[in-house]
């Protein structure tokens, strides 16, 4: 019942949950990310494997930056603009080492236009890419297919800010099955959102 429940700001709200998830979604989304580069193997710890391929500790913790910011902004999209920008910027302020190209501001107004469809995809040989047939069911109807968007944002800032942990030229690149892959990912950020819900209340 709702007045068992733990009263916290929308910023310790968001300090919280991403205190829940970070550990489960960082590792999703390199596995993620693992599962379209040739010669990645999933039954191997990931760090060591793209570091041997030349991406850096620096450019591995901006790609978990930006997606970690895309992941809790996805599953807030529910909440009010005003309410969701406190939260997520609350689970952002744990981290407190720079990522590169990294501004809190820019991403979440970047991220909030391609959700709304407010913006498109810069780069253009990721725009027509596209999985139709992959929803989130526990998404609102307008939101569910949220995880193409998703991984085409990661798509281009990976390449946009030359991370080289995600390319569409490597022979192993499958949309649908990045798209799978980071679904899975949204759909385990928000099993973690439903559990920090269950002790705490927004006030």
């Amino acid at each position: 019942m709702a007045w068992f429940k733990k009263k916290v700001s929308a910023g310790e709200f968001g300090d919280g949950l991403v205190g829940m998830i970070y550990e489960v979604i960082a590792q999703d989304l390199l596995k993620g990310a693992a599962r379209i580069n040739s010669g990645v193997n999933l039954g191997q710890p990931l760090l060591p494997q793209f570091q041997a391929r030349g991406v850096s500790r620096e450019q591995i913790d901006t790609y978990l930056r930006f997606g970690i910011h895309g992941c809790i902004h996805i599953i807030t999209l529910p909440m009010t603009l005003e309410l969701r920008v406190d939260v997520v910027r609350g689970a952002l302020t744990a981290f407190t080492k720079p990522a590169i190209g990294y501004d809190f501001e820019k991403a979440f107004s970047d991220i909030e236009g391609l959700l709304q469809g407010e913006k498109a995809i810069g780069i253009r040989e990721f725009q027509n890419l596209d999985c139709d047939d992959f929803i989130l069911p526990f998404m609102p109807l307008k939101y569910q297919k949220v995880a193409a968007t998703f991984s085409k944002f990661l798509l281009e800032t990976s390449k946009s800010l030359g991370l080289g942990i995600v390319s569409v030229e490597d022979p192993s690149f499958d949309f649908s099955y990045f798209v799978s892959a980071n679904g899975a990912t949204i759909a385990a950020a928000q099993r973690g959102l439903l559990r920090v819900e269950k002790d705490f209340r927004i006030t």
